[in-house]
C-alpha cells in the first residue's frame, strides 16, 4: 500500500502588486509529514488545516499554529504540526523590507494509495 499526501496551500492577508520591491511568500522548505503507523494500520484518510504566522525571517511562528479543521479528529494533527513547525519561506517582501504575514493556511491531505 502506498502513502500520499497532498499539501495545499491558503492565502495571507493580502495581495502585492508587482512593483519593485515587493515580493509575496512563498514556501522553500515544507517537508511531507509522516502518515501515522495507526492510520495506515487501519487504513484510515483525512485531512488537517493549519494557520499560522510567517516570520519576517521566513520561518513559521510554532506559538502561532492552530488547527482549523481536521477529520478524523486526533488522527493526523500531531503529524501536520510538527511538519509545519520546520517550514521555512522566502518572506514577503513590502516596500524593500521583510514583513510577518499572518494567517497563512495549509492544507494536509492525508490519503491511501491502493496502487
Amino acid at each position: 500500500m502506498l502513502v500520499t499526501l497532498a499539501v495545499l496551500i491558503g492565502a495571507g492577508t493580502q495581495v502585492l502588486s508587482a512593483q519593485a520591491g515587493n515580493r509575496e511568500y512563498y514556501p522553500i522548505n515544507a517537508p511531507i509529514p509522516p502518515y501515522p503507523t495507526i492510520a495506515v494500520e487501519q487504513e484510515i484518510e483525512g485531512h488537517v488545516l493549519l494557520q499560522f504566522t510567517v516570520e519576517e525571517t521566513g520561518a513559521v511562528d510554532v506559538s502561532s499554529i492552530v488547527v482549523l479543521d481536521e477529520s478524523p479528529a486526533g488522527i493526523f494533527s500531531n503529524s501536520a504540526i510538527n511538519a509545519a513547525e520546520t517550514f521555512t519561506f522566502s518572506p514577503r517582501v513590502e516596500d524593500g523590507l521583510s514583513v510577518e504575514v499572518l494567517g497563512v493556511q495549509y492544507m494536509f491531505r492525508y490519503v491511501l494509495d491502493d496502487g
